[in-house]
């Protein structure tokens, strides 16, 4: 385990050079040359300003892209994942061992870039409240250290790359869209028409996965440029509420998946590598749920008429052509037909239950 750990660092020294040359470039060319301090007021009479810490987050939020990516690619390649499996290491410490990398190619890179945007912002003189900045930052470990292993986990259930990327994306915006269709149903039927309430928005937003480091930025973001307020606190009730939700849902989904990665290491084998993605939080079930949730998006489109059968149409066109895919192959099963056709069922019910 230690000698695994030792050459899993000493590979990855490279990589860390370059994450945190690009990281630290970045943060500091944008630190360097936004305006800091703007002689305007925004709506609510607040004197703008730019903290510079969406350039950070921003970078925190590619490298825990990346890296999970890079660190798990080699459970889809053939050569690599027999060479890896045949070590003389448990699956699930070489998933530790692999993890540990992960989390410092992403967090050290992330920490040059954080603090070298600090240390410009104050060379320039911005009459901020920087003690903000500290929590903001260990905060900001976390919930990168957890955004880490949720993109890990649904990177690894995939059996290419191309679908691992593919699982990360769309189950990243799942629950967000499933909760921001809920409220939109609520208010149709409450006021017949589809009214917008900025809490429920805000919690349907703090939903995705890359929201707990977005939230937590604009938060401590405000409570940073306090002190060139005009108007007392920056902190808005979205800010709040969007914090408020994002902090257990993102602890919850961050351990689950680390439990879930650790304890399917063992079931992952070899030979399934660059097959057909059949895993339960893959193809059969996104391709399914994404179809029938496209009569709730037709009908808050305010889609009617020939329209309807037009919008049907392309959703069974679409989940056909994705199956094809799914399945490499011109021949669905019938699991595949029964899971299009209950969709189709469910769409339709969603768009006519919603009044327009």
């Amino acid at each position: 385990m230690k000698n695994a750990l030792r050459h899993e660092l000493k590979q990855g020294l490279l990589p860390l050079v370059i994450f945190s040359a690009v990281s630290a470039v970045v943060c500091i060319i944008y630190s360097a040359t936004q305006s800091l301090e703007y002689p305007r007021f925004d709506a609510e009479g607040i004197f703008a300003a730019d903290s510079c810490v969406m350039v950070s987050t921003a970078v925190l939020a590619v490298l825990c892209t990346v890296t999970p990516v890079m660190q798990f690619s080699y459970r889809m390649k053939k050569r690599s994942v027999d060479l890896w499996y045949s070590l003389p290491v448990s699956r699930t410490r070489l998933a530790a061992v692999k993890t540990v990398g992960g989390l410092v190619l992403t967090l050290v890179p992330y920490t040059v870039g954080f603090w070298l945007t600090v240390i410009v912002v104050a060379a320039r003189g911005a009459h901020f409240a920087y003690e903000w900045y500290l929590p903001l930052y260990f905060l900001s470990l976390v919930f990168g250290a957890g955004l880490f292993g949720v993109n890990a986990f649904l990177f690894t259930r995939g059996n290419t790359i191309g679908d691992g990327i593919v699982f990360l994306v769309l189950w990243g915006a799942l629950l967000p869209m499933f909760v921001f269709l809920t409220q939109a149903g609520f208010y149709a039927y409450n006021h017949d028409v589809y009214v917008r309430d900025p809490s429920f928005e805000d919690i349907a937003v703090s939903l995705f996965t890359y929201s707990p480091i977005t939230v937590a930025a604009d938060f401590f973001d405000a409570m940073i440029r306090h002190n060139v307020s005009q108007a007392g606190t920056l902190v808005s009730h979205g800010d709040s509420v969007m914090l408020a939700v994002t902090l257990p849902v993102g602890a919850v989904e961050s351990v689950a998946a680390y439990v879930a990665l650790f304890l399917r290491a063992e079931r992952d084998r070899a030979e399934n590598v660059g097959q057909i993605s059949s895993s339960p939080m893959g193809y059969k079930v996104l391709i399914p749920v994404y179809g029938a949730l496209m009569g709730a998006m037709g009908r808050l489109m305010y889609v009617e008429g020939a329209f309807v059968l037009l919008l049907l149409a392309l959703t069974l066109i679409g989940e056909v052509v994705l199956y094809f895919a799914y399945r490499r192959s011109f021949r669905l099963k019938r699991a595949d037909v029964i899971s299009i056709a209950v969709s189709l069922v469910i769409a339709v019910a969603l768009f006519f239950a919603l009044p327009m």
